[in-house]
């Protein structure tokens, strides 16, 4: 009788100690606004950081609690580009599904990557690019024109600084559209590097950097893609700004 007693004793106390605990875990949870957030570094990660930053690749906005700016890119849609926007303007990260940022020091598109019913709602059909596949480099058949919101990734921009400097790049489709005579899969392959020039607008503002990204002149401006194993013409030229 002793040994139930006592044990019901210290239940009785345990229980009703719980409920301070707890009300007190939940009140540093919900007024901590310094509790620290996890974000993937990998450049493989599928997700995005959404947090372009200078230099780093996430993180932007310094510690002040100062918003981080928006990614932009913008085609130029010159007269002859293989590779156009769909005339909606510029791509901005987070308006109308765009995904648009710097992961690691590489510049990211996914022009539908975060579209959902809302977006549809907003601003209808989600975003695409234009891919013009009439100037085969191997004298092979044309293909049909291409719509589609295809992701892209050029590599190193965030860190350039300097004027046509050669960078490779790539877009996800044909099981990859690599401009990158040297890559890894099929080194060699006829590609040509793209061309990336910065501009810091004059002034120490990251907000006011531009990255010029383009093809070199023709000839030079062949793409390789890996799924049919071909050399295309497939001029573009973009700019990646944050906003």
């Amino acid at each position: 009788m002793f040994t139930n007693s006592l044990y019901r004793s210290r239940r009785i106390r345990l229980l009703r100690a719980t409920p301070v605990l707890v009300g007190s875990l939940f009140l540093w949870t919900a007024c901590d606004a310094t509790a620290p957030s996890s974000e993937s570094g990998n450049p493989l990660a599928p997700e995005f950081s959404h947090k372009p930053g200078h230099g780093g690749g996430g993180g932007g906005g310094g510690g002040g609690g100062e918003p981080s700016p928006s990614t932009v890119v913008t085609f130029a849609d010159r007269a002859g580009d293989n590779i156009r926007s769909d005339l909606g303007g510029s791509y901005t990260d987070g308006t109308c599904g765009v995904v648009a940022d710097f992961n690691l020091t590489d510049a990211r598109l996914d022009p539908d990557g975060q579209y959902r019913g809302k977006d549809k709602r907003k601003c209808g059909d989600p975003r695409t690019l234009t891919f013009e596949w009439d100037q085969p480099a191997d004298g092979g058949a044309t293909k049909a024109t291409r719509v589609d919101g295809i992701f892209m990734n050029i590599d190193g921009v965030e860190t350039e600084t300097g004027v046509d400097v050669l960078h490779n790049g790539q877009f996800n489709l044909c099981n990859r559209l690599v401009f990158n005579p040297d890559d890894g899969g099929v080194p060699n392959n006829g590609s040509d590097h793209l061309l990336v020039s910065f501009d810091d607008g004059g002034n120490a503002d990251p907000a006011d950097d531009t990255w010029t990204v383009r093809t070199q002149p023709a000839p030079n401006d062949k793409g390789y893609c890996v799924g049919d194993g071909r050399l295309w013409h497939m001029s573009f030229e973009m700019t990646v700004q944050r906003k």
